[in-house]
């Protein structure tokens, strides 16, 4: 289920009011971004058989959970949102299946023009007038919300130690970060 009810025209949708989770699940495809900072600091373990090296291919897409409206992201375990009330284990194992079969799905559509799914949020909500349970809510497979990459570059970039070009908002990250030295906070 998602909170889309029907599109409106080329740029606008009409959506159910979901009363947002305050978590953000993330679903891994690779070894990149904040996962391999954090991996670089002692801080992320490696699904086994997984390679080192920053852009390393999982051998299945992973899931974690970040907070959402706090103001930095910061990753949390599942006893943490438990304990918060932001979600049930049921709701939990519901949320991760649904994740992952989303992102198979993005990630197939990606595949078939060239394009490598590397990572991805979804953001899920309720809504008590729909038995309130999570949905799917926000946008799926845009650049806002997914980490693109050209497949056909991919092996060369990644044997090179090179940094993965991107089809999304990494362009904008990186000019902060590196050309502009923004500190990563908000203003």
């Amino acid at each position: 289920a998602t909170h889309y009810i029907s599109k409106s025209d080329d740029r606008s949708m009409l959506v159910y009011r979901l009363d947002m989770i305050p978590v953000e699940v993330i679903i891994r495809g690779y070894l990149y971004g904040s996962a391999w900072d954090r991996y670089k600091k002692g801080g992320f373990a490696l699904p086994h058989g997984t390679e080192p090296r920053k852009g390393a291919k999982f051998p299945r897409a992973i899931v974690e959970f970040t907070t959402k409206l706090e103001a930095s992201d910061r990753p949390v375990d599942i006893d943490e949102i438990l304990r918060n009330g932001w979600m049930t284990a049921d709701e939990i194992d519901y949320v991760t299946s649904t994740a992952l079969h989303v992102h198979s799905l993005v990630e197939e559509n990606a595949a078939g023009g060239g394009i490598l799914l590397a990572d991805q949020k979804l953001e899920f909500g309720r809504n008590p007038e729909l038995a309130n349970v999570p949905i799917l809510g926000d946008e799926v497979g845009t650049p806002d919300s997914s980490r693109f990459w050209n497949a056909f570059l991919y092996a060369e970039n990644f044997e090179a130690g090179n940094d993965q070009p991107s089809f999304d908002k990494q362009y904008v990250r990186d000019y902060l970060l590196h050309k502009r030295g923004c500190d990563n906070q908000r203003p």
